[in-house]
């Protein structure tokens, strides 16, 4: 009987893991260009994501996919970035979101990936 509780238990907590679907109004990556092959550079319409997401509040989201990002990224005061996870994220086809950050690489005083703006 407490294996089968404990079975029920972990599913619940297995589906309460899976990616969540975007919101209505949400900027989703692709919307903004991201290729998020992994190859292609995604700093500047990841950037461009955040900026419009910042108009409204809201959030970025990031379909699975792997995102290499070169640079850094500004997040502008009440945005988030959302991410999907369904899957170890090394599976194929992959089902989570990946962020590559090869920018500031050897650069200890460099910028952040992610860096928080403030309001002043």
């Amino acid at each position: 009987m407490r294996l089968i509780a404990l079975v029920i238990i972990l599913g619940f907590a297995a589906m309460s893991v899976r990616s969540a679907e975007p919101v209505p109004g949400t900027v989703t990556a692709a919307t903004a260009g991201a290729k998020a092959d992994g190859a292609t550079d995604d700093t500047a319409a990841l950037q461009q994501a955040l900026d419009t997401a910042a108009k409204t509040g809201g959030t970025l989201y990031l379909p699975p996919g792997r995102y290499l990002v070169k640079g850094s990224l500004r997040v502008p005061p009440n945005v988030t970035v959302q991410g999907a996870m369904e899957s170890p994220v090394w599976s194929e086809p992959l089902k989570g979101s990946v962020v590559l950050a090869t920018g500031g690489h050897d650069a200890e005083n460099g910028p952040a990936l992610f860096e928080l703006v403030l309001l002043c």
